[in-house]
C-alpha cells in the first residue's frame, strides 16, 4: 500500500469517528452514551482532561482552560472513540450528520482539517476499490492526489495544529534539510507540542543516519551479559551491519537466512553483523539466538525495562532496519533487505 494512502486510511478517523479558555459543544446520536470524556493523546501519566454529561437529545458542553493547544480524543463512557479534536482556545463545535458522520469545526485547526479530512475519507473508498481490482494506475493516481492535497494543506496551515499534524505525516518522506526548513517556519508557541518534539527528534535521527554520516556508538549487553561496544568491531578492513530486529518480528525472522548467507560469504573478507534486539523477553531472545545459530555479535536494547536511547537516536520506527558501516566508520547503505545485502557487499568488498 502506498505511503500517502496509508496516511489517508489512518487520518480518516479524524473526521469520521478537530485567551486559554475553550468551549466544546457537541451533538451525538441520542442514547449512545450518557457522558463523554476528553483524553490527551500524547504520552502523559494522567491523560484525562475533562468530562461532561450527555442529555437525552445527545447534546453536551465541555468548558475549560488549557495551558497549550493539543490533540485530544473524545470518548464515550464505554471508552469508544467518538472523534479526534484539535483542542485550542475558542468555541469548538462537534456535529453529527444524518448517517452518523461527525464534523468538528469552530477553531482554526479544526476548520483547517475538516475539509481535507472529508476529501481524504471520500478518496479512501476509491483507493480500496482500485486496490482490490488491481488497478495500480488508479492506485498511484489517488496516492499522488492525496499526497499533493496533504502537502498543500500543510503549507497553508503551519500556524496551527492541523498543519503540524499534516507535517508529522509527511516529513519522513523529505530530505532532512527540507524537513528542518519547514520545522523552522512553525511558530515558537508550538515548540513544546508533542508532535513537534517527535518531529524534531526524528529529523535529528535522519541527519545522524544519512549516507556518509559517521556511525553512532552503541554499547549494550550481549548474550553473555557483557557490555559489547560497536566501536570494537569497526576499523580498517572491517564492514559491519548494524541490524535492529526482534524475535517477535516476522519480517526480521525472514531476513535471518540472508544474514547467514552474507556472513558465510563475506565474513572471511571482514564482514560481520552487530545485531540489536528490541525484545522484552531477554531469556527468549538468548534462546532464539542460540537455536537459530546466529553466530555474530548480538546485544539487547533494553535498559531498566525501556528501549535504550540509542534506538531513538538511530530513528528506528519499524524493524527490520539496518545500516552498513564502512572501515572508515561511515554509513554507506541502509535498509538492505534480502539479496540486496549480498549485492551491496559484493560491490564494496573486493
Amino acid at each position: 500500500m502506498k505511503k500517502t494512502m496509508s496516511l489517508l486510511l489512518a487520518t480518516a478517523a479524524l473526521c469520521s469517528c478537530g485567551g486559554n479558555s475553550y468551549t466544546l459543544r457537541g451533538t451525538i446520536a441520542p442514547g449512545r452514551t450518557d457522558s463523554v470524556f476528553l483524553f490527551a493523546i500524547d504520552n502523559r501519566e494522567d491523560p484525562h482532561i475533562a468530562a461532561a454529561a450527555v442529555d437525552q437529545q445527545g447534546t453536551f458542553v465541555i468548558k475549560g482552560r488549557i495551558e497549550k493547544p493539543e490533540i485530544v480524543i473524545l470518548n464515550d463512557r464505554y471508552s469508544e472513540p467518538i472523534s479526534t479534536i484539535f483542542l485550542e482556545p475558542g468555541e469548538i463545535r462537534l456535529t453529527t450528520g444524518p448517517v452518523g458522520q461527525i464534523a468538528v469545526t469552530g477553531t482554526p485547526s479544526n476548520e483547517a482539517y475538516t475539509p481535507v479530512g472529508d476529501s481524504l475519507q471520500m478518496m479512501q473508498g476509491q483507493f480500496l476499490t482500485a486496490l482490490e481490482s488491481g488497478d495500480m494506475s488508479r492506485v498511484d493516481s489517488l496516492d499522488r492526489a492525496a499526497h499533493e492535497m496533504i502537502r498543500r494543506a500543510m503549507e497553508r496551515n503551519l500556524d496551527n495544529q492541523a498543519g503540524i499534524f499534516f507535517f508529522s505525516n509527511l516529513f519522513a518522506e523529505m530530505e532532512p534539510d527540507e524537513a528542518r526548513a519547514i520545522l523552522d517556519r512553525i511558530p515558537a508557541r508550538y515548540d513544546d507540542h508533542f508532535l513537534i518534539d517527535r518531529i524534531r527528534h526524528s529529523i535529528e535521527a535522519m541527519e545522524n543516519t544519512r549516507i556518509g554520516a559517521p556511525y553512532m556508538e552503541i554499547e549494550l549487553r550481549d548474550t553473555a551479559d557483557e557490555k559489547l561496544a560497536l566501536s570494537g568491531l569497526v576499523g580498517p578492513g572491517k564492514w559491519v551491519l548494524i541490524d535492529f530486529w526482534a524475535t517477535w518480528c516476522g519480517p526480521c525472522r525472514g531476513e535471518i537466512p540472508h544474514l547467514k548467507q552474507a556472513v558465510e560469504e563475506f565474513g572471511p573478507k571482514g564482514f560481520t553483523i552487530y545485531g540489536v534486539s528490541l525484545d522484552n523477553d531477554e531469556a527468549g531472545w538468548k534462546n532464539f539466538v542460540a537455536e537459530q545459530q546466529m553466530n555474530w555479535p548480538n546485544v539487547i536494547a533494553i535498559e531498566n525495562g525501556q528501549s535504550a536511547p540509542i534506538v531513538e537516536a538511530y530513528g528506528i520506527r519499524s524493524i527490520p532496519s539496518n545500516f552498513l558501516i564502512s572501515p572508515e566508520g561511515k554509513i554507506v547503505a541502509s535498509g538492505l533487505r534480502g539479496d540486496d545485502l549480498r549485492t551491496k557487499l559484493a560491490e564494496l568488498i573486493r
